[in-house]
């Protein structure tokens, strides 16, 4: 049953009307950025993933959290609650017949579908912390907490279930060819890459001492699909060849807890656990062959585990308690300071290059911010955990934001 909770109130309303106009000047680069530093980017074709507005975590295999379509204009927001959806950790995802899907979370045993409006059309037993797949036959994958890859049809009904080993808070990707791909952990200490085909059948897997034992993000593809990228431990990077199944290179930097972003040309953007000292971080941009194209240094209070995202033009944006954007050429645009909060969710960005951010703090917010750094809206005084990981874009100006171990507030819906 969905419930709707409204938080409407006049001085609420007041501040969200406000943070529509407001459009302060971010600090912008000495240096000026011209037409020059623009890389046009475009979609790559996948033709495995299901042709939805939001079919997977941060939207595609290259991770580049950028959607096919214009966001929400007004920023006006509405929460929805199900009775059996509360804790919930990961993203949501959008399938065919606007469907969208999220796990309950590891507190409540449910997977839930439902319409662009919030209404629930059916809800299954299943523990995830996981955001779902949907592929291009309509099939909704998804990783259970404690030792399953369920696949489900777009009706709710069980196509299949194969054991793995625990998979919490790890993300299902696919290569090309329908393949799909679990980082598993058995033992608790023993980290596996796993492949299996659309039928649930093991195909192969990959063992490497260096892998994060419990990512909270996906591995990401190269724009051929020929090479998977995956986070470290004690490395940032291994770049795996899925043909030849051996690893191809290491990147040694300190461990990535967020996922690698690909652009169209291959080049790979990450930003390590650990910086040089206290509070410095480094944002690389490396190329296929895992050599570094350039680095920016920058200061953050908080150690960053989210997910950038790169716009149609390739410039970048990243952050944690500054959004900053980056040209594809590794030059300062500008930086926003964000109020004295801090970047909760992967980025994501429209087909305007307007840019998506959750941020918490003493209180959650979201802002709509321009390609320029200024602010196309905001909406602000949020309730604790209102916003978690993994927002998703709809195709008719709706922004879904998953909820972060919330009892009261599955998801909201941003118009």
């Amino acid at each position: 049953m969905k419930k709707l909770i409204l938080n409407f109130y006049p001085l609420l309303f007041l501040l969200i009307i406000l943070g529509c106009n407001d459009n302060s000047n971010p600090t912008n680069n000495e240096n000026e950025i011209t037409a020059d530093s623009i890389r046009p980017q475009i979609q790559i074709p996948w033709n495995s993933l299901a042709n939805t507005p939001w079919p997977m975590y941060h939207h595609d295999p290259q991770s580049t959290g950028r959607s096919d379509y214009a966001g929400p204009e007004n920023g006006t927001i509405e929460h929805i609650h199900f009775d059996n959806c509360w804790m919930t950790m990961s993203g949501i995802t959008i399938g065919y017949n606007n469907t969208a899907f999220l796990p309950s979370g590891d507190f409540s045993n449910y997977f839930f579908a439902f319409d662009l409006n919030g209404f629930l059309k059916w809800e299954r037993q299943n523990i995830s912390v996981s955001t779902p797949l949907v592929s291009l036959d309509s099939s909704v994958y998804i990783s259970s907490v404690y030792g399953t890859l369920t696949a489900f049809s777009h009706s709710g009904d069980t196509l299949w279930n194969t054991l793995t080993g625990k998979t919490y808070h790890t993300n299902v990707i696919i290569d090309k060819a329908g393949n799909l791909y679990v980082t598993d952990i058995e033992n608790e200490s023993d980290v596996l890459l796993k492949v299996f085909d659309k039928n649930g059948k093991l195909k192969w897997k990959f063992n490497n001492e260096s892998y994060l034992i419990q990512p909270s993000s996906s591995p990401g593809f190269s724009p051929d699909g020929n090479t998977i990228y995956v986070n470290g431990s004690n490395v940032s990077l291994l770049a795996i060849d899925i043909n030849s199944q051996n690893l191809k290179w290491v990147f040694e930097k300190a461990p990535l807890e967020s996922g690698p972003v690909i652009d169209n040309d291959g080049n790979i953007y990450i930003i390590p656990l650990n910086g040089p000292s206290y509070n410095d971080y480094i944002f690389y941009s490396i190329n296929p062959q895992g050599e570094i194209n350039w680095e920016y240094e920058f200061k953050d209070n908080v150690s960053n585990q989210v997910e950038p995202t790169i716009d149609y033009n390739g410039n970048i944006y990243f952050g944690g308690d500054t959004l900053y954007s980056i040209s594809y050429y590794g030059k300062l645009r500008w930086k926003r300071y964000l109020d004295g909060g801090h970047i909760s969710a992967s980025l994501i960005c429209d087909i305007n290059n307007v840019i998506y951010c959750g941020i918490v703090g003493d209180t959650d917010k979201i802002y709509a911010v321009k390609s320029d750094g200024s602010i196309k809206w905001k909406i602000l005084d949020l309730g604790f955990r209102t916003l978690g990981a993994g927002p998703a874009l709809s195709n008719d100006g709706r922004l879904f934001f998953p909820s972060w171990r919330n009892k009261e507030i599955s998801f909201s819906i941003i118009r």
